[in-house]
C-alpha cells in the first residue's frame, strides 16, 4: 500500500515538473514560450535585456551567442537554426521576477484575414496586448483616404477627383529590436510612409488608370508586376527613403514584401460630384443632338424646295421654248401654241375669260383644228376656261 502511495506521489510530482513550467510559460512567468515565427522581449528590470525567438530555420544575430557576428546589426535575423539551442522542449527561460520579465505591450493592428464562416477575407481591426512580434511574412490592412488624382470633374474645371484605395501590405521582421524600440509604434511608420508614397503614386495617374490597377497573373499563376505599378513604388521604401532617409529594413528593422491593391473607390462626395457632372454633360449632349436634327432637318427641306424650284423653272423654260418653236413654225400648230401657252398664263383659274384672235379663213382652212381646240377644252365653252 505504502509503494502504491510512493507511486502515485512521484507520478505527481513528475507530472507537477513538466506541467507547472509549462503553465508558467503560458503566464510568462520564469519562462515563455513564444508563437512559431514570433519573438518576444525580455526585460531586466526595466531595461531591454536580450530577445527569444522560434523561427525554425532561423536565427538571431545575439551578442551573447556563440554565432554573434560583429559585421551585422545586432539582433537580426539571420537564415539557419542557432548553434547553441538554449529552449526546452519549446521553452525558454526568462528569469526570476520581478527582475526579470517579458515586456509586454499594446499593438493595433488591421489583419486582412478570412474569419470563420466567411468564404472571402475581410479587414478585422485588432487592440490587443501581447508580448509577440512577428517575424514571419504577415498581411495588413490600410486604407488610403481621399487622395486626389490626376483627373477632373469636368474639361473645364480645375478639381480633381478623390479616390479610397485599399491596400494590403505584407511586412516581415528583420530586426526586432529596431522594430519594438527605434520607434513607438513600427507599422503605424510604415504605413504612414506608405501611404505617402501611395499618394505621389495616385496623384500622377488618372482615376480610370487607378480603377485598372489590379494584381495580374501570367500562365503559371504567378502574379506579376509593372515596372510602374504601386507595388513597385512603395517596395523601393525599404532601401531609401523619398528624403533621402534610410529604408525601412535599416531604420525599423521592417520589409515591405508584398503590396496588393484590393480596391479603388470614388469618395461619396467625389461620386455625387461626378453624377452631376455626368448628368449635365447626357443632357447637353442631347441638347446638342436635337439642335443638329433640327438643322439637318431645316437643310434637308431647303433642299427639297431648291430641287422642285430647279424642276419648276426647268419645265417651265421647256415649254417656253416648245411654244416658241412652235409660233416660230407658222401654220394651225403656232394657233395652238397659242392657245395653250393663253391658258397655262392664266393659271388655269376659273372664272377667267382668254380672247384670242383668228381669221375666219384660218379657221375655215382647217376645221380639224377648230375640232382638236374644241375636244383639248373637253367639252369648255369656245373661248372660255373653267
Amino acid at each position: 500500500m505504502h509503494s502504491g502511495l510512493t507511486i502515485g506521489l512521484l507520478l505527481f510530482i513528475a507530472v507537477a515538473v513538466l506541467l507547472i513550467p509549462y503553465l508558467l510559460g503560458l503566464m510568462k512567468i520564469f519562462d515563455t514560450m513564444p508563437q512559431e515565427g514570433t519573438a518576444e522581449a525580455i526585460k531586466k528590470g526595466n531595461k531591454f535585456h536580450r530577445f527569444v525567438m522560434a523561427y525554425e530555420g532561423h536565427h538571431l544575430n545575439d551578442p551573447g551567442a556563440p554565432d554573434y557576428d560583429e559585421n551585422i546589426d545586432a539582433w537580426e535575423v539571420l537564415p539557419g537554426n542557432p548553434v547553441e539551442d538554449r529552449s526546452v522542449l519549446g521553452m525558454y527561460w526568462v528569469g526570476i521576477p520581478p527582475w526579470y520579465k517579458v515586456d509586454w505591450y499594446q499593438f493595433r493592428w488591421t489583419e486582412w484575414a478570412q474569419p470563420q464562416l466567411n468564404t472571402t477575407n475581410v479587414a478585422i481591426p485588432r487592440d490587443e496586448l501581447t508580448p509577440l512580434i512577428k517575424i514571419n511574412d504577415f498581411p495588413y490592412y490600410a486604407k488610403v483616404e481621399n487622395a486626389k488624382t490626376n483627373s477632373t470633374f469636368a474639361e473645364d474645371s480645375g478639381e480633381l477627383i478623390p479616390v479610397h484605395m485599399e491596400l494590403v501590405l505584407t511586412f516581415r521582421c528583420t530586426n526586432p529590436y529596431k522594430a519594438r524600440y527605434s520607434n513607438e509604434d513600427w507599422l503605424a511608420s510604415a504605413i504612414s510612409v506608405c501611404d505617402g508614397e501611395a499618394r505621389n503614386y495616385i496623384g500622377e495617374r488618372t482615376y480610370e488608370d487607378l480603377a485598372s490597377e489590379r494584381d495580374k497573373k501570367d500562365a503559371s499563376g504567378h502574379l506579376t508586376k509593372g515596372e510602374d505599378s504601386l507595388s513597385m513604388c512603395i517596395l523601393d521604401l525599404n532601401y531609401r527613403m523619398p528624403d533621402g532617409r534610410p529604408g525601412l529594413m535599416d531604420s525599423i528593422g521592417i520589409e515591405l514584401v508584398r503590396v496588393n491593391v484590393i480596391s479603388v473607390s470614388l469618395t461619396p462626395e467625389a461620386e455625387r460630384q461626378l453624377g452631376d457632372a455626368t448628368t449635365k454633360k447626357y443632357v447637353a449632349r442631347r441638347q446638342a443632338d436635337a439642335a443638329e436634327i433640327e438643322a439637318d432637318g431645316r437643310a434637308r427641306a431647303a433642299a427639297k424646295d431648291a430641287i422642285a424650284t430647279r424642276t419648276a423653272a426647268d419645265a417651265e423654260a421647256y415649254r417656253i421654248k416648245t411654244t416658241s418653236d412652235a409660233i416660230k413654225a407658222g401654220g394651225p400648230q403656232a394657233m395652238v401654241a397659242k392657245y395653250y401657252d393663253s391658258i397655262a398664263a392664266s393659271n388655269g383659274g376659273p372664272g377667267k375669260t382668254i380672247i384670242y384672235g383668228m381669221r375666219p379663213e384660218d379657221v375655215s382652212k382647217d376645221t380639224a383644228l377648230f375640232a382638236a381646240i374644241e375636244g383639248n377644252e373637253h367639252g369648255s365653252t369656245k373661248g372660255e376656261s373653267k
